[in-house]
């Protein structure tokens, strides 16, 4: 069974800060129970820390520069249960990995691309992805070229919310550069790219839509999506029971979606709960889903 073990924190001076100078109240924070360790500090630092993530059974070790708490529309610069669970189970499984053009959607601080980067997963080429935003890609080249990946792994802006994104748009290639793509990088994600993941993507609504909505462009030529999620719980007096809202949407949404693309004799979205061996080593609410068309 791997698992990750946070050893010791520490601070570079020579990266740059991945915030705007002003900051929300600390009420506003939010803080992965990945980095609540005694030898962290402070968690409303305003600079990056590294840390030693190991998966002893796989002889693997990465350090990962990261921020400790953040405002919810910076998450991405924190590592997550979801991740270390999607982290696990690729380690766990390399025979699904090995040879393929693997894409992260919202990479985050890229510790995934990393680790499929690596030769124990042996990926062919990584594509990892998230908004460009406020140093969140230079957050994750940062990490992959740390790691020594850099000619695995690449590092690309994908905006759910843009309808031009190129990896949405399977019939028509652009010639040139397109939102920060090269064009190869474009042609290898639609001739190539079989598998994608996604970590951790799920908590807010807006985010959550737009990740559906993209999902029949994503899922195309047999591509299959893995998902890693935690379900965060809420007692709700309207209905006197404990909910996980962030994910209930997600199966809504798909399902209004499956309905509408029914109708218009369209493939719908087919998931399935993946498990594996120690896949509650990250917690009992943190799941992995498989999705299909």
């Amino acid at each position: 069974m791997t698992h990750n073990e946070p050893t010791s924190s520490a601070l570079s001076d020579d990266e740059p800060f991945l915030t705007d100078n002003h900051l929300p109240d600390e009420d506003d924070f939010v803080l992965s129970e990945v980095h609540m360790v005694p030898s962290n500090l402070s968690p409303y630092t305003q600079t990056t820390t590294i840390t030693p993530f190991h998966f002893p059974n796989h002889n693997l070790s990465i350090n990962i520069h990261h921020r400790l708490a953040t405002p919810l529309d910076l998450v991405g610069q924190q590592v997550w249960n979801g991740a270390l669970l999607m982290i696990d189970f690729i380690l766990s499984h390399t025979d699904l990995f090995r040879d393929k053009v693997v894409c992260e959607i919202g990479a985050g601080t890229g510790i995934v691309s990393v680790v499929c980067g690596k030769k124990e997963v042996g990926c062919l080429k990584v594509f990892g992805t998230d908004l460009d935003d406020r140093g969140i890609l230079e957050l994750c080249r940062l990490n992959v070229k740390d790691s020594g990946v850099v000619d695995v792994v690449e590092v690309y802006p994908v905006d759910l919310l843009d309808d031009n994104c190129p990896i949405f748009i399977a019939d028509q290639l652009p010639s040139d550069e397109a939102r920060g793509w090269p064009f190869e990088a474009v042609e290898e994600f639609h001739t190539s790219c079989s598998v994608l993941l996604a970590c951790d993507v799920i908590y807010d609504e807006p985010i959550t839509f737009a990740f559906v909505r993209r999902m029949p462009a994503l899922l195309t030529a047999g591509r299959i999506l893995f998902l890693s999620l935690e379900k965060r719980i809420v007692f709700t007096t309207s209905q006197m029971e404990t909910r996980a809202p962030a994910v209930d949407y997600l199966f809504e949404t798909i399902e209004a979606f499956n309905a509408d693309r029914d109708e218009l004799g369209l493939a719908e979205v087919k998931w399935e709960r993946v498990r594996f061996e120690g896949d509650t080593t990250r917690g009992a609410l943190v799941e992995l889903w498989k999705f299909w068309l």
